[in-house]
């Protein structure tokens, strides 16, 4: 898998979520994850602050509107190439490993079912400008939930690693 060009799917070049090679060790796939999540994280935060000046000043929509259809497709790529990389991620956890994959699975439906109903909300401007940006920053506190989450259930991971190998196994 090389998930190198934003293009690939549709995004934007230059785009924050970039593979270009598969990482091999579970370690590594985990600090990928985990890069990703800070990328995203970062561009999470703008969006709620870009979201907070449109109730301010409602001629602030299409800078939200522009940013947060350009952070979906980013979203969207990462949840595909996290799905991907997953499995190895999980390897190392004792007992673990499928829950927190299956998990892992239902969230990322719940948030296609979110950014879904995002996207289309936005596209259409369906509500007025302060509840579409409230829209928009509850989507993006739910997904720092759920990245904290996930983070969580890699920190296992890197902890049962780092107990095998010290057992000698």
């Amino acid at each position: 898998m090389r998930v190198s060009e934003g293009s690939k799917h549709g995004l934007a070049e230059g785009s924050a979520i970039r593979v270009s090679t598969v990482p091999q060790s579970s370690s590594e796939v985990r600090d990928e994850i985990l890069s990703q999540h800070g990328r995203l994280r970062r561009r999470l935060k703008q969006i709620v602050e870009i979201a907070a000046r449109v109730t301010v000043s409602p001629s602030s929509l299409d800078d939200l509107c522009e940013e947060a259809r350009n952070l979906f497709e980013e979203l969207a790529v990462h949840m595909e190439t996290e799905e991907a990389m997953f499995p190895a991620a999980l390897r190392d956890v004792i007992g673990w490993g499928a829950v927190l994959r299956a998990q892992m699975t239902d969230d990322h439906e719940r948030q296609r079912a979110d950014l879904a109903r995002a996207r289309s909300s936005l596209e259409q401007r369906r509500a007025a400008p302060d509840a579409l940006a409230e829209g928009v920053r509850a989507f993006a506190t739910r997904v720092l939930a759920d990245m904290e989450e996930e983070e969580q259930g890699l920190l296992q991971a890197d902890l049962d690693a780092i107990s095998t190998e010290t057992e000698g196994g």
